[in-house]
Order: structure tokens, then C-alpha cells, then sequence
């Protein structure tokens, strides 16, 4: 892996770093930073045909553009070009690129060119930069605690995966620095390449130079597209779409000169999507006009916001059809890098994770300890993110306009102004939501509908309820028998049916992607002897083990008799309740999810009907373990408020892989109390912003005889050891104490090695309660050295049932409970906890007998 140093201080030179010429003869931009030595756009006016001829590769020669003879003759020139033609437009067709050798002469012939009549203008090209923030902890990103797919879990990508994983027909396109299409990740993505510098079908970075910097462009390409699901690197939120990757950076990595000639490249190509993480605040129109030009053919672009943590307008984010996207950390805050302002479209993740990684990881083109793989953080890295999810969106329908897609992406966006105050209105329409943004893409209908009942008397209503798929924007309902007899609402209500029957239904559903029909046959059938048709209500769909739920019978046409059931069979009816109850109380034994089963009879018939998956109930049996060891909480759940964090890592475990990990936020104002001063009742009750939580919804301990809680504890601290408490709590008010008495755990060390800690429950044997592990932590991990960290491993609840003396073998004890622990608890409770076979010894005795060695000892090396 590349020294950290290196690493660190080549990507902060990223916008101090100066442009190359891009002409024939290549040598260092030394006049203007901002703009490209010795280029001029020039553009006729549309009505004027300057009759220059142009070759398949887009050059002039100096004879054939004789309109520019007065300004060839005075200034020296070097090359003439019309790099841009995408759709044959007009704007493009008249615009020229002029490149001299004296920059410092540009200011004068734009005001000689500007006298023509003919004229439209001419401007400087300016030399962009990409919005790469890098970041100085790459050795905790490395080998920190961290969840590297943070970013595509608070977008909720794989929700949206359940609706699609993409099209490769969709192609993204990466206009960078440059992109490594040979990179393990995207070998089998990168289905075009170019490099607009050497006009050269090749998208890779030169053999030679900085890795890190020539790194950009693959970094972005990955988070867009990345193979996903192929046992190897990082996943992307693209998944199955395309990757065209653009070259456009001449000389250096951080100059982005070609910018316009690979975007003109990549529409003529195909792309559907261009991405473009680079930027500076200057304005051309030539660049104005080629995605305009581009957007009126179909073609979605996005562009970073940039970092320089202002509300600046930076291009071509500011540029009309453009999406500007500003990056947010996973805790849906603003990074502190990234610009805002009224321009800005959206937001994506490109910024922290709390505790880290301090970036995104994705592709690279050297070799670091990850293979070729690496974080970043900035705009550069939101930008592509929220280009993936618009592949993803284009796959459900690829006629969506750049319009309608931009529409349906802020329509979907989590406003997060209220968590940004200081920048509410200025971070566009929100962060975005993959899940809801795919849901929301309006494609051809596909027409559904439901009621609440399809069987009535004569004369009763029914109301239709508009289930269609696609988003349509006008209906046409057919109600044979009803009256009206026909609807052009969403949800039409009170359709009324007179005559005994059966009858169709049909719905007509359009919007601008098409017009679908649907007919339901023999659906409403109305008549003067309707068998029961069974409906009900509960008083909770979603709960715990052992909570009570009503179910309130709503069974229409004169029930008589009700036979209830649900599955899994584990449950019970209460409060007198059975199976034949009209309105059942029950209680769910068991974790899991149920479905009901009822069979209601009236005079006229016996209906049976299943509704499937109805209830989720959660909660655990016991005896429980959790070492945490698939990398997720299994029985946990966890949550933290703003200035908190929780998750299971790496980092937290105790001489496995994964653990608990408890520790504070990013923003650690406002606590209250001193490193060396903080007391429990201000921790628990005055900083209740920085509070995590790690709970069990029930465990049932109703045939338990007795009920410990035993799990190992470290904790480590920054400034001071009164930054870390942790406590347990149940049914959560109930504050327990450990066997020595401890209620309030804080570190006296960072160097404090693992211990178990113990917790008899017993107490609470026979019934159901909650467990809940709850921190208070003022320090974000790492800050200041250490930051402050509660990590929790091997957990268990259960009965703690200890060896004899002639019996050690005990399965699990010493899993459970080390010597020393034992001894404790016997010193301090002396429960006579074991028996000593072939002994004459009763338990008041047995410390007489044998001392606390002597039971560590048997214990421990039987």
C-alpha cells in the first residue's frame, strides 16, 4: 500500500495543481490556472455559414479556414478544430475551437473576433478540476470498525434492487480524468472507452504519474456501476448498467480539459447518462449549449457541487438541464466539504460515516491493502451514486425524459432540511432514496385495482381503489351493471349495483408512456343470499412476543360462527378467548411471522379465507447467544440518537471477527459535564442526545427458574474517562446492577482488557421483559486519539447452570462464566451454586473447605 503520507498530501494538492496545454506540443499551463492555454471557442452566429471545411477527425486546416485569415496572419496559431456535432445542432455545427500560442494575447483577439458581425462570440476554455476530498485517516478506514456499503444501506439500495437491478443496455457515462477498464470491478462493465485527448479508443490511465490522482475517474466509475454480486470488490448501486468510460484530463490527472469533446463523444455513443465530478466557476456557453443539446436528445447529466463548503455556483453544476448533487454523510448531515446553495438538485451520499469510514470505497488503479480498492470522500463520489440510481431508474423505462427523471428523483428525496438548518433550502430537494425513486418511475401502466368487498346485496355501494403501476395520469373505468356505469376519477366511490348478477370491470390507465387495459371478469357478483365474507381488524400487525392483540371481527352478512387459526401454531388465546370466539384475544409465543385463518358460516354458506403473512412479531427465546459473528445483529435492534452511533464491526470483538460497537457522533457539543466530572445522572438524563441503543423486543423467561445475563464489556475513552458509560436497562426503566453491584460502567484505561460482566434477572423468571443495552458516549470513535467506544461481545441470556465439583464438563460453563467470576459470585451471594460429590460439605461450609484458588483451580483445569 501506498505510503499514508504520500497518499494524503498528493490528493490535498488536488486544487492547487496546474493545467497542461492541450496542443500539439505539450508543456506545463503557466499563464492562467483557471483556464486552458491559448484556447478560444469561437462561434457564428446560427444564420451564418463561415463555409470552413471540416475533417472526419474534426480538425481544419489553416487554408480552409480563410474567414480567420486577418487573425492567423497577426497571432500565431497552432491548431483549429470543430470538436462538437452531437444531433447536428446548429449551435455546435457554428462553434470552432481556436488554439494560439501566446495566452496572454486571448483577451485582445476575443475582442477583434467579437467586432465580426458575425460573430456570436468567443470566450476562453476553462480548465476544470475534479471535486475529489480526501481525507487523512486511511489507516483507521483501512483497518477500522467500518461498514463499507454505509452509503448504499442509507439509500436503501437494496430495497430498490428487489425492483431492479438495472439494464446493461443502459449506459452510464464517466466523463474524468480517466477510467481503468481493466480493473477486476469493471472489466466486465466498461463497454466503451475513449480518450478525447488523444482521439484514441482507450479510456486507462498513462502507465506513468500519480496512481492516487490518475485514480479519480475509476473511483467514480465504480461507485456508478461497479460489478456487483460477483464475489469480488465493491458493490455499486448500478448493478447491471453499462459503463462508458471518458478520458478527458491532458497531461496531469487533475486537469480536465477535453471535457467538452469526450461529453460530445459520449452522446454520439450512446451514453444515456453522463456523469461529471469536476468543476470550477466559470461559465462558457459553448458548454451551455452542448448539453442543451444533449438534453434534448434524452441524455441525463449530473455534476458535483464541488467542496469548497460555500454556495458559490460552480460549473457545469450550475448549468440549466444539469442535476447538481451535493454530498451528505450517513447520518443525512451536510459534509463538511460540500458546497450548497439554491442551484444544488439533490443531495447523495459522498462524505462520513460515523464511526467511519471517513469515505466511500471504491475501485482505484493501484494496489493498496484492500487490492485495488480504496475510500474517498466529496462531491466527486455523490455525484456518481446518484447517477447509478438514475441507471437504475432508466432501466424501468428508458424513454423517461431527463425531465421526468429529475422530477421523480426530488419527488423521492428524504428532505433532510430539518436535520441542516443552517443550509434548509439550499441543499436541493433532499437526500436520495433509491427504494422510492425506483418505485416511482412512471413507465407504460400496468392497470390494478381492489375493493374492499367484490360480493354485495342489490342496491349497496362499493369503492374502487386505483392499484395501477407507472404512475398514470388519466383512468377510465368500465363498471358493468353499476351505476355510473363509467368513471374517469383515481379512486371512484359509491358505485351502486340494483339487479342480482355478476360483472365485469374494466380499467383504462395512460400517462405519457403508454395506454393499458385491464377487464376483470365475473368480478362483483351481486345477490340476495351472500354467503360471510370475512374481514377483520387487529389491535397491532407488528409487535413483540407476549404482546395482547385484539382481533375485532367486521365479517359481513350475518355471521353465525367463527373458527379461527394462525400459523405457526405458536400462540394462545386469552382473557376466556378460543378459536371460536367472534373477537379473539391472543398472545404469539414465538418470534416470527403469521398468517390468520378463519372460517365464518351464516345461513347461506361457510367462507374459509387465508390472509397471509398478517402479523410480524418479534422477540427471542431463551437461552439466547449472540457473538455477533454473521457481521449483522441477529437479535438486536439498534438505533441511537443524534449524536450516537451503534453497529456491530470489526473493531468491537472479543478474540472473534465481530462485535457490538457503541460510541459517540461526529457533533459532540453540548454535552454536559467534564471528562473527569460527568456523573451517571447527567449522562443518562441531561445527554440524551448521545445515547445508543441495543435492544431485545422480549425474551420469554416464563419457564425459567432462573435468568442471567452475561456478556463481555471493554470500553476506552479520549479525554477523559467520564466520556463512556454504559448501563443495563428492563422493560426499559428498570436499571440492574451487575453480581458486584455495578449499575454505571465507564473505562479507567483505553488499555482495559475485555471482562464478563454478569447480571442475575432472575427477578423477572417467569415472565416476558425487554433487554436493553444503552451508552452514553460524547467522543466519535478515533477523535482525539481514541474516541470513545462501548464494545460488547458474546452475549447471553439464560439460566447459568454451574458444574459440580464431580462434573466440571458441564457443557458451555466455562464459555459462560470464568473462575474469577465464579468465585465473585459466590463471595458475594453464596447461593451454594454447586454441589461438591463425594464430599461431606453443605453449601454454608464450602468456602471452609475450599478456598477461592481451590474452586479456580477444579474448575478451571477440570
Amino acid at each position: 500500500m501506498k505510503n499514508v503520507n504520500n497518499l494524503i498530501s498528493k490528493l490535498i494538492n488536488i486544487f492547487i495543481m496546474i493545467c497542461l496545454h492541450n496542443g500539439l506540443v505539450i508543456y506545463a499551463q503557466n499563464v492562467e490556472k483557471n483556464f486552458v492555454d491559448g484556447q478560444l471557442f469561437v462561434k457564428f452566429h446560427d444564420y451564418y455559414d463561415p463555409r470552413i471545411i471540416v475533417a472526419h477527425d474534426y480538425t481544419v486546416k489553416k487554408e480552409d479556414a480563410g474567414y480567420f485569415a486577418d487573425i492567423f496572419n497577426k497571432y500565431e496559431l497552432i491548431s483549429v478544430s470543430r470538436p462538437l456535432d452531437i444531433n447536428n445542432d446548429i449551435k455546435l455545427l457554428r462553434t470552432f475551437l481556436l488554439t494560439f500560442a501566446d495566452h496572454k494575447a486571448l483577451d485582445k483577439i476575443i475582442s477583434e473576433l467579437e467586432a465580426k458581425p458575425e460573430i456570436d462570440y468567443a470566450e476562453k476554455v476553462p480548465c476544470y478540476y475534479p471535486s475529489f476530498k480526501p481525507n487523512d485517516s486511511l489507516y483507521n478506514l483501512v483497518y477500522g470498525p467500518y461498514k463499507w456499503k454505509w452509503h448504499l444501506d442509507v439509500i436503501n439500495a437494496e430495497q430498490a434492487w428487489e425492483i431492479t437491478k438495472g439494464d446493461p443496455e443502459i449506459k452510464i457515462a464517466i466523463v474524468d480524468n480517466a477510467v481503468w477498464a481493466d480493473h477486476p470491478d469493471l472489466v466486465n462493465k466498461v463497454v466503451l472507452q475513449y480518450d478525447a485527448v488523444n482521439n484514441v479508443q482507450n479510456s486507462n490511465p498513462p502507465a506513468s504519474g500519480d496512481p492516487v490522482g490518475w485514480s479519480h475517474g475509476t473511483h467514480c466509475a465504480g461507485l456508478a456501476a461497479g460489478e456487483t454480486n460477483n464475489h469480488i470488490g465493491i458493490a455499486a448501486i448500478g448493478y447491471n448498467t453499462s459503463i462508458i468510460g471518458v478520458k478527458v484530463a491532458h497531461g496531469h490527472w487533475n486537469n480536465i480539459t477535453h471535457h467538452l469533446q469526450g461529453i460530445n463523444w459520449a452522446i454520439n455513443n450512446g451514453a444515456d447518462i453522463i456523469s461529471m465530478s469536476f468543476g470550477y466557476t466559470i461559465y462558457t456557453q459553448t458548454f451551455q449549449n452542448l448539453i442543451n443539446t444533449g438534453h434534448s436528445m434524452g441524455v441525463v447529466f449530473f455534476a458535483a457541487a464541488m467542496n469548497e463548503s460555500n454556495n458559490n455556483v460552480f460549473y457545469p453544476a450550475g448549468y440549466n438541464n444539469v442535476i447538481a448533487v451535493a454530498s451528505t454523510n450517513d447520518n443525512d448531515v451536510k459534509s463538511d466539504f460540500s458546497n450548497w446553495g439554491t442551484y444544488v438538485s439533490l443531495c447523495a451520499p459522498g462524505g462520513y460515516a460515523s464511526p467511519g469510514p471517513m469515505g466511500i470505497l471504491s475501485s482505484v488503479i493501484y494496489n493498496s491493502s484492500l487490492g485495488y480498492y480504496d475510500p474517498g470522500a466529496g462531491t466527486s463520489m455523490a455525484t456518481p451514486i446518484a447517477a447509478g440510481l438514475a441507471g437504475l431508474m432508466k432501466s424501468i423505462n428508458p424513454d423517461l425524459t431527463p425531465d421526468d427523471l429529475k422530477s421523480v428523483m426530488q419527488a423521492t428525496c428524504v428532505n433532510i432540511d430539518a436535520l441542516n438548518p443552517q443550509w434548509a433550502g439550499q441543499l436541493g430537494a433532499g437526500r436520495i432514496d433509491a427504494y422510492e425513486a425506483v418505485k416511482a418511475v412512471p413507465y407504460s401502466p400496468q392497470p390494478a385495482f381492489s375493493t374492499p368487498v367484490s360480493i354485495i346485496q342489490p342496491g349497496q355501494s362499493i369503492n374502487f381503489t386505483d392499484l395501477t403501476k407507472g404512475i398514470p395520469d388519466s383512468w377510465n373505468w368500465t363498471f358493468g351493471g353499476g351505476v355510473p356505469a363509467t368513471s374517469t376519477v383515481k379512486d371512484p366511490t359509491g358505485i351502486t349495483y340494483y339487479s342480482p348478477g355478476t360483472y365485469d370491470v374494466t380499467l383504462n390507465a395512460q400517462n405519457a408512456y403508454g395506454n393499458e387495459t385491464i377487464t376483470r371478469q365475473s368480478y362483483i357478483v351481486v345477490t340476495d343470499n351472500p354467503a360471510p365474507y370475512p374481514q377483520f381488524e387487529a389491535s397491532l400487525t407488528t409487535g413483540c412476543i407476549y404482546d395482547p392483540i385484539i382481533i375485532e371481527d367486521n365479517t359481513l352478512y350475518n355471521p353465525i360462527s367463527w373458527q379461527w387459526s394462525f400459523t405457526p401454531s405458536t400462540y394462545t388465546f386469552i382473557n376466556g378467548t378460543t378459536s371460536a370466539s367472534q373477537h379473539p384475544e391472543i398472545i404469539f409465543t414465538a418470534p416470527g411471522v403469521y398468517s390468520v385463518n378463519v372460517t365464518v358460516v351464516n345461513a347461506n354458506g361457510t367462507t374459509t379465507k387465508v390472509f397471509e403473512d398478517y402479523f410480524a412479531i418479534d422477540g427471542r427465546n431463551l437461552p439466547l447467544e449472540d457473538d455477533f459473528e454473521t457481521g449483522e445483529s441477529d437479535n438486536f435492534i439498534l438505533s441511537s440518537n443524534s449524536k450516537a452511533f451503534v453497529k456491530v464491526d470489526n473493531r468491537s470483538a472479543n478474540e472473534s471477527n465481530f462485535g457490538l460497537h457503541f460510541t459517540g457522533g461526529v457533533v459532540f457539543t453540548e454535552w454536559t459535564g467534564t471528562p473527569t466530572g460527568t456523573t451517571p445522572q447527567q449522562a443518562w438524563n441531561t445527554n440524551v442526545d448521545f445515547h445508543g441503543f441495543a435492544e431485545i423486543c422480549k425474551v420469554d423467561a416464563t419457564n425459567m427458574s432462573e435468568v442471567f445475563l452475561a456478556f463481555d464489556l471493554r470500553q476506552t475513552y479520549s479525554l477523559g474517562q467520564k466520556f463512556s458509560w454504559l448501563r443495563v436497562l428492563i422493560n426499559d426503566t428498570i436499571q440492574v446492577a451487575d453480581i458486584d453491584g455495578v449499575m454505571d460502567f465507564n473505562p479507567t484505561a483505553n488499555t482495559e482488557p475485555f471482562s464478563r460482566k454478569i447480571f442475575n434477572l432472575s427477578e423477572f423468571k417467569g415472565t416476558t421483559f425487554t433487554v436493553t443495552l444503552q451508552s452514553c458516549c460524547r467522543i466519535y470513535d478515533k477523535t482525539y486519539s481514541e474516541g470513545d467506544n462501548v464494545f460488547i461481545d458474546n452475549v447471553f441470556i439464560g439460566n447459568l447452570s454451574y458444574p459440580t465439583l464431580g462434573d466440571v464438563n458441564c457443557d458451555g460453563i466455562i464459555n459462560i462464566l470464568d473462575g474469577v467470576t465464579i468465585v465473585n459470585y459466590i463471595l458475594q451471594q453464596n447461593p451454594n451454586p454447586f454441589c461438591v460429590e463425594n464430599a461431606d460439605v453443605t453449601g454454608d461450609n464450602i468456602i471452609d473447605v475450599l478456598d477461592a484458588v481451590e474452586i479456580v483451580n477444579i474448575i478451571m483445569g477440570r
